[in-house]
C-alpha cells in the first residue's frame, strides 16, 4: 500500500554517483523547499523549484578517461585550476609520445558540460586530440541523472569542476 508524505526543506546528497557512461560525480546535492514523497514505488515529486550542485574531481575525470582510452591514449593525469582543465596522456604510435591538452569548460543547451580545446602540445597532435575530444564530448549530460536538472553555472578551481543547476517541478519542464 502506497503512503504519501509532504516535506519542506528537503536536502539530499549522493556521493560517488556513477553515471551510465562511467563518469563518477563526486557529489550531487539537491535542495528543494516543498516536495511530496510517495512510497511503493519511491517517488519524489517537486512542488516548487529547487537547486542542484554537482562536483567532479580531477581523479574522477582521469579515471573516466583512462577507462575510455580514447584513440589509444592512456596514462591520463588531470589538473583543474582557474577555470582551465589540463589533461596529460601518452599517445601510442610507433613510439609513445606524451601529449598535453588545455581545455576550457562550457555548458551547452543548459544540459551538457563540454570540454573545449584551447591548446595542444606537441602541436602535431592537435588533429588527433580534436577528434578524440569530439568522441568524449559531452563530458556530462544531465539526462544521465535520475532527476531533471537545468545547468546554470560551471566553475573549475582547486582540483574540482563545480556545476550549479535548477530543478523544476514536472509542469515547468520543457
Amino acid at each position: 500500500m502506497s503512503q504519501q508524505w509532504a516535506a519542506n526543506d528537503l536536502a539530499l546528497t549522493a556521493k560517488n554517483l556513477r553515471l551510465p557512461i562511467g563518469l563518477v560525480l563526486d557529489t550531487v546535492e539537491i535542495n528543494v523547499q516543498e516536495t511530496n514523497i510517495t512510497s511503493d514505488p519511491l517517488q519524489i515529486q517537486l512542488e516548487e523549484a529547487g537547486t542542484a550542485e554537482i562536483s567532479v574531481s580531477e581523479s574522477s575525470i582521469a579515471s573516466f578517461l583512462e577507462h575510455l582510452k580514447p584513440g589509444g591514449l592512456s596514462g591520463f593525469s588531470v589538473r583543474i585550476e582557474d577555470g582551465i582543465v589540463h589533461i596529460q596522456a601518452v599517445m601510442q604510435m610507433i613510439i609513445s609520445i606524451p601529449v598535453a591538452a588545455t581545455c576550457s569548460l562550457s555548458i551547452t543547451d543548459e544540459i551538457q558540460l563540454v570540454l573545449e580545446l584551447l591548446d595542444v602540445s606537441p602541436a602535431a597532435g592537435r588533429q588527433i586530440l580534436e577528434a578524440q575530444l569530439a568522441n568524449i564530448n559531452p563530458l556530462f549530460d544531465v539526462s544521465q541523472l535520475p532527476i531533471a536538472v537545468t545547468l546554470t553555472e560551471v566553475k573549475a578551481e582547486n582540483g574540482t569542476i563545480f556545476l550549479a543547476g535548477d530543478l523544476r517541478p514536472p509542469d515547468h519542464l520543457s
